[in-house]
């Protein structure tokens, strides 16, 4: 596969990941954690979409800073990559197999327009 098909769909699982997060709405029938989840799973693949585009290898992990810093070091491009998506991190693996703290309640509209925008933007980014 290509790094333009591998980018491709990447970005097409990032957007079924958003979908599912807006599709998450109902607090009574998905937790933070399973909403955060996808987010994260959104942001993630959206940087890999950026960096296999760009043949650039990255590592096997769900670190949103580790991600973000690489794009911000080798790709020319200028992205807006916020701290609050990069924070999703968490939702990664922590919230999912461990202990989920307490902590503030997810604004699931916020973080489902945040991420959409933040994928709409690499979607913007990637030549068709």
């Amino acid at each position: 596969m290509s790094n333009r098909d591998h980018a491709h769909l990447l970005l097409q699982l990032a957007q079924a990941d958003v979908r599912a997060v807006r599709g998450m709405a109902d607090k009574t029938l998905f937790s933070d954690a399973i909403v955060g989840f996808h987010a994260q799973q959104a942001v993630e693949k959206a940087l890999k979409a950026i960096l296999s585009m760009h043949a650039i290898i990255y590592p096997k992990t769900h670190d949103l800073d580790e991600l973000g810093a690489m794009v911000r070091q080798h790709v020319p491009t200028a992205l807006t990559i916020v701290d609050e998506i990069l924070a999703l991190t968490e939702y990664a693996v922590q919230y999912r197999y461990d202990f989920f703290p307490e902590v503030e309640p997810l604004d699931r509209q916020h973080i489902a327009d945040v991420v959409s925008a933040f994928v709409d933007q690499i979607s913007a980014a990637l030549p068709q």
